[in-house]
């Protein structure tokens, strides 16, 4: 079963997507669920509104960090690269309070970023010097990881991927490559599980919600909720090393956490990988 990774996108901006349970958000408590279920990764930004200096005060509490660098100039030297990935790098672990990063991703996820030798390069001479263990890529596109994967050269590749779409790990899998995968918005930032905000997305891709009454019969068959079938598939898929939930709500940590636990039966998963194992358009934030 892949580990639970906290993402921390929501931790300083409960707006973020369609969250939940906004009143619900006492990190003491949330760090202390944590702990105790033995969850101790967690995912970060710099652009993610001070969530590294709020980790920083958990730090003994966690065993894996990732976090990201932007703002990159692919047209600048190797060099140049190189040191503005070790300044944001750096200053990244002294808000973490970190002696170095278990991976560090790249934030852009342009071709002309991924695919590029000196961006790479610079990465790996980071590496070298001890701080970061091992580096990969946040993409959004099938063409995004086709490049990631033919390169090679990456660790890691964190991928969106919910009940609706799994061809973004359908295609590691034809690839036969060995790269860790990390998979992200899992609830679609928790439009699955939000009717009204269905609403704007169903005026764009009018099939949408022939596949959420699909899913909402399946739920109803098994007698599980929605927000459990969801997560239990997710969390049934082979592969996968790290599935990052988004959530800053001690409740919903919590559902999770026993949602994950969840063994679906072959024929449910069956069904539901036929469901997801091909693209779809509506499942990509950047087009909402």
């Amino acid at each position: 079963m892949p580990k639970i990774c906290i993402g921390t996108a929501s931790f300083t901006n409960p707006k973020y997507g369609f969250c939940s349970a906004k009143s619900d958000r006492e990190k003491n408590q949330f760090f202390k669920i944590c702990k105790e279920n033995k969850i101790d990764a967690f995912d970060t930004a710099p652009r993610y509104e001070g969530s590294e200096n709020l980790l920083g005060n958990f730090q003994d509490q966690i065993n894996f960090i990732s976090t990201k660098v932007e703002g990159i100039d692919p047209n600048l030297s190797e060099d140049k690269i190189y040191r503005g990935i070790i300044n944001s790098i750096e200053s990244s672990l002294i808000k973490l309070k970190k002696d170095r990063l278990n991976l560090c991703y790249l934030h852009q996820n342009e071709l002309e970023i991924i695919s590029n030798q000196k961006v790479i390069n610079a990465l790996e001479n980071v590496r070298k010097i001890g701080l970061i263990e091992e580096y990969g890529a946040s993409i959004y596109t099938l063409e995004e990881l086709k490049c990631v994967l033919n390169m090679k050269r990456f660790g890691w590749v964190q991928i969106p991927l919910n009940i609706l779409d799994t061809s973004f790990l359908q295609e590691i899998k034809v690839n036969k490559n060995e790269i860790k995968v990390a998979a992200r918005s899992i609830i679609l930032q928790g439009l699955l599980l939000s009717t009204d905000s269905q609403k704007s997305v169903l005026e764009k891709f009018p099939n949408f919600n022939e596949f959420m009454n699909k899913l909402r019969n399946i739920s109803k068959k098994l007698s599980i909720h929605l927000s459990t079938l969801l997560i239990s598939y997710i969390f049934s898929l082979k592969d996968l090393d790290l599935v990052i939930t988004g959530t800053s709500s001690s409740s919903n940590l919590q559902e999770l956490i026993s949602a994950s636990k969840l063994q679906l039966d072959k024929k449910t998963v069956g069904i539901l990988d036929k469901l997801s194992s091909l693209p779809k358009e509506w499942t990509n934030p950047k087009l909402w």
